[in-house]
Order: C-alpha cells, then structure tokens, then sequence
C-alpha cells in the first residue's frame, strides 16, 4: 500500500466464501484460487459502483485462504477494500451501503462464470447448474457494514492469515504416537469441538493448505495494483484532496452554525480570533493534537499527503493556530 496516500480514507473488510461442494474441486486444481480473488474484485466493483451510481475504480488488497477453524479445507478469501473509489471524472466517491442481495447474486454470477471459463469438466459444468437451482439468492459474501480507518488494523488482523499455522501448536491436546487430538471453536455452535484423527491424516490436515511454488498468496488490484501504481498516483491524490477540501468546507459551515466562536467567548471571556496584540481579526488556520496530528487545516492549505506521528512523549497538549 502506498504510505500515506489512502491514510485518510475509510476500509471495508469483505469475505468471500464459495459451496461446500466445490472445494474438493478447487483443491485439487489450486490455480482456481486466483480465480476466486479475481471474480470478487469484479464483484466488489460492480456493487460498489451501482451504490454510487456511476462506474468506479477502487482498490482491493485480497488475502488468500484455505483453512476452516477445524482446519478442514474452506477456500476463501479476505478483502481490504477502499470506501469508496474514483469514477470517469475523476472524482472521488465514498460508497457507505451496498445491497447485500445483489452482493450475493453478484458473487454467485462472478465466480461461476470464472469456474467454467477455466475448467471444461462437464462434471462440473453440471455441479454449476445445480448450484444455481439450489443458492437462488447467491452465494454467502460478508461486508462488514462498520468502515475501518485506514486500514491499518484490518491489514494486522489479515496478516495473521499469512503467519499462522492451519493449526496453532495451542490446539493440540494430546499426541500417543499414533493420533493426534486437537480442538477448535466452532463458530456456529459457539463451543469447542474436538477431533482425533491418525497422525498420518493430521499431517495430510496440515500439508493440504501448501500452495503451489511461487504461488501469490495476497494480491492487489484497482488503486492498489503495483502495477499501475505510478500512472494513477497523482489523480488518486488529486481525487481524494478534493474530496478532503468538500468535507473541510463542510467542517468549518458546521463550526460557524454551532457558534463555537462564540462559546469559547462566553466561557473564558477572550475573543479566540482576535490578535492579542494589535486585535486584528484571524482566520483558523489548523487544528494539531499530540495523538491524531493535523486533525484541521484550511482546504487551500492541506499538509503534505504523509501520516503524522505523534511525539515519543507528549504533555497532551493540543495546538491551534490562527493566521491573519
């Protein structure tokens, strides 16, 4: 992700899941993982891009993968999605609701025409038929209604799906030589469940979610694509520091309604915009906290497209400067 271009924007975290019937297929044939990202990036683009009406381009990180929580093989797929996206004009916008009907029937066009643009098996040609007989409202997709700032926490919570184990050495109850017992919460029954299996089978368990050499297992697409990354740099910036400027003129008409001026006035008896000095009228300027760094400026005066670090130790203090 580039640093600090999309710091200001809001994420969404979406999951992708697919039948319970096609995942010995999908197994068998790893490759059809990437086609799994790609039929939800065209999901995601068409949704969002109906929400706000126009057509956009937006910006997905995906994260492959394929263990369940009983470390049973459940192929899927986490998306960082940006909030929003730039459309023809380039101009940025935020998408805050979607409808999840269309998301699921969308999801279900997408990945089964991928599914039969890469496979010929007539076997699974007619799974496919069957499948859209029997999910006639679409298949299960997650979007997570409440946006993340960001992305900075939703990009650590994914990165546990890279570094862990399909199961944590923690879930392992005992181990006699010849099988293994082991545990995990069920996230329908909300209990823990356990299984003991041979010790041949618990290892198949674990080598079962080795993908491919040189297979990529997070990949990004639209405002994220490394590819093009350099090409819609400056646009992006362009896009979103518009946006900013609308959402900071409407910050300071919402500022002017409530009076805050005359608040601060009222309860310490000092005009705030008014030179101590030589009682010239000021104009605020920006607003600075030790935890959040610029949180307000003027629209024709944005800072530097950077993420501001607070200071190692800060008095907690909160700075407002005032320009004439």
């Amino acid at each position: 992700m580039e640093q600090g271009l999309f710091a200001r924007i809001d994420y969404r975290h979406v999951i992708f899941t697919v039948p319970e019937q096609l995942r010995g297929y999908i197994e068998q044939c790893p490759r059809l993982l990437g086609e799994l990202t790609k039929a939800g990036v065209a999901t995601l683009t068409a949704v969002m891009s109906r929400a706000a009406g126009r057509e956009l381009k937006i910006g997905v990180v995906a994260v492959i993968q394929t263990a369940g929580r009983a470390s049973n093989y459940n192929p899927h797929v986490h998306m960082m999605v940006t909030g929003g996206g730039i459309d023809q004009q380039g101009q940025w916008q935020d998408v805050k609701t979607v409808s999840y009907d269309y998301l699921h029937r969308e999801w279900q066009r997408q990945l089964f025409a991928r599914l039969e643009e890469t496979s010929c098996s007539a076997e699974l040609a007619q799974l496919l038929k069957r499948l859209r007989q029997e999910y006639n409202g679409g298949l299960v997709a997650y979007w997570e209604p409440k946006p993340v700032k960001t992305g900075k926490g939703l990009a650590r919570y994914l990165i546990k799906y890279l570094a862990s184990p399909p199961i944590a050495v923690s879930r392992i109850i005992t181990y006699d030589g010849q099988s293994v017992e082991y545990c995990w919460q069920d996230h329908k029954s909300h209990q823990q469940e356990r299984a003991r299996v041979s010790a041949v089978e618990f290892i198949r368990r674990l080598v079962q979610h080795i993908l491919p050499r040189g297979f990529q297992r997070v990949r990004y697409y639209g405002l994220h694509a490394v590819s093009i990354r350099g090409q819609i740099l400056e646009p992006v910036r362009r896009a979103i520091g518009a946006a900013l400027q609308l959402a900071f003129s409407f910050g300071e008409m919402v500022m002017s309604k409530l009076g805050w001026r005359a608040k601060i006035k009222r309860k310490f008896g000092k005009d705030p915009l008014l030179c101590e000095r030589c009682g010239t009228e000021m104009v605020l300027w920006k607003v600075w906290t030790p935890t959040s760094g610029v949180v307000y400026y003027l629209p024709d005066d944005a800072p530097e497209w950077r993420e501001i670090a607070a200071p190692a130790k800060s008095a907690g203090n909160a700075q407002l400067s005032f320009g004439f």
